[in-house]
């Protein structure tokens, strides 16, 4: 057996490439995502990601700041109801 020379593999695949694609989309024509559709999809992806991220550290300093606030609301009306005259 030969061996193929760097141009030659390079020829080889610049013939059969089209081919191999377009059978490619032949067989998986509901299935097949071009490249730059692929990348902009991952990026889209991300996207969401980074906002799901924001969202949720958001949603978590909501639910402490209320916890905080209850835990005050608490405090004071139980040093209302024990008699301490707080607030005056």
């Amino acid at each position: 057996m030969t061996e193929l020379s760097s141009s030659d593999i390079k020829r080889l695949a610049k013939e059969l490439a089209p081919a191999l694609v377009s059978e490619v989309h032949k067989d998986k024509k509901e299935f097949y995502i071009g490249p730059e559709e692929h990348y902009n999809a991952h990026k889209r992806l991300d996207n969401l990601l980074d906002n799901v991220g924001t969202a949720q550290k958001a949603v978590w300093a909501a639910i402490i700041g209320l916890i905080t606030v209850g835990l005050f609301v608490v405090a004071a009306l139980g040093a209302i109801k024990a008699g301490t005259g707080w607030p005056r």
